[in-house]
């Protein structure tokens, strides 16, 4: 019996029953990504909502329960509450321990490559996943792993442009360990070899650590380019963990103080305006490094070299919108808790309604 035919009907979380619907990219069956991820296009028994199965096929038991108590939390919020730069979680199939995301673009996700990327491409990117850093950083959630396999280009059907959205979040250091390996992606202040992102370990990823990764991943779009992982060229991909990090000091001919202009690509204004964003992330010490916020807000400024200004304004309304959203998530809740919450519990319960009660005066 094929996988497909094994797990034809899969019972979530939700209580949905799901089926896939054949595999995502040129992969003939599961597309095994080299951390073990493995996407599918999946679809509810009804036909209506269309997604990709995530599955992690190499976790151990303690890994695996951790993914289950964590899978709760990451599939409740709402389509109001999450914002459009981010790959939403939609449900979990606890036997299988396989998220449902919403459906991921047919080509996959960015992979570095020998090519040109327009300067004003990489400023869409870092507007885009600049969002997606600002709403987890501002609920309180490092992401520890910016890399451009998590980078997916979506269709915008209300704008004139690809969106790009950050995929991963709350995964790293629970679920997915990585080697602190002497890479371009790994801030220094936690480059050291023998380390490693792990949910038992001390070493964890911090929000100015996901400023350092976004960086490496402009500077790689601007020095290498890059293409989508599943197109035919795959066997032909630069690795880009391998790849080193730009030379930090002043005058380095493949650094970026300055940032040396392409033979195309490179229009003199954007050119400079990319340059000051590495500068802002690509800091060695954490505490100069801009945040997410900071650098949104520099961005806005910049009204010539980043998205339109109409698009501009409702993704900053479509984040706060978001924020706010969550806030409410947490409020239903935290109302569903004290519902169910046990007569004799009067100093737990008198917690908890302290904290509705602030809740309430914030909202």
């Amino acid at each position: 019996m094929s996988h497909r035919e094994a797990n034809r009907n899969l019972l979530s979380l939700k209580g949905i029953l799901h089926s896939d619907e054949g595999p995502v990219g040129d992969e003939p069956n599961f597309r095994s990504l080299r951390d073990g991820r493995r996407y599918i296009t999946a679809r509810d028994a009804d036909g209506i909502r269309d997604g990709t199965f995530v599955g992690f096929p190499q976790l151990d038991a303690a890994r695996e329960e951790k993914l289950a108590n964590l899978a709760a939390d990451l599939v409740k919020p709402t389509k109001e509450a999450s914002p459009k730069t981010i790959v939403r979680y939609l449900d979990f199939l606890p036997k299988d321990k396989v998220f449902i995301v919403e459906r991921l673009p047919m080509q996959g996700s960015w992979r570095s490559a020998r090519g040109t990327t327009q300067d004003h491409i990489v400023l869409d990117v870092a507007w885009d996943l600049l969002l997606a850093l600002a709403y987890l950083h501002a609920t309180g959630t490092a992401h520890g792993d910016v890399r451009l396999h998590n980078v997916f280009p979506f269709p915008s059907e209300d704008s004139s442009r690809v969106r790009f959205k950050l995929f991963g979040h709350g995964l790293v250091p629970e679920v997915l360990s990585h080697n602190l390996r002497n890479d371009c992606y790994t801030a220094p202040e936690l480059r050291c070899p023998g380390k490693y992102y792990g949910f038992s370990a001390n070493t964890k990823p911090t929000f100015e650590s996901d400023i350092w990764m976004l960086g490496m991943v402009l500077w790689h779009c601007h020095r290498f380019g890059v293409y989508y992982d599943g197109r035919g060229s795959a066997r032909e991909r630069w690795e880009s963990d391998r790849l080193i990090q730009p030379d930090l000091t002043d005058g380095a001919k493949l650094g970026i103080h300055p940032l040396a202009p392409r033979g195309r690509g490179c229009e003199p204004s954007p050119h400079r305006f990319v340059e000051d964003l590495l500068h802002k992330m690509l800091t060695p010490d954490p505490k100069r490094r801009w945040t997410a916020a900071d650098l949104l807000e520099q961005m806005k400024m910049q009204k010539n070299y980043t998205p339109a200004e109409g698009d501009m304004k409702r993704d900053l309304a479509d984040l706060q919108a978001a924020l706010k959203g969550e806030k409410y998530d947490t409020f239903r809740r935290m109302a569903a808790t004290l519902r169910e919450a046990p007569r004799r519990s009067w100093t737990r319960l008198g917690g908890w309604m302290f904290l509705l009660a602030f809740l309430l005066v914030i909202l």
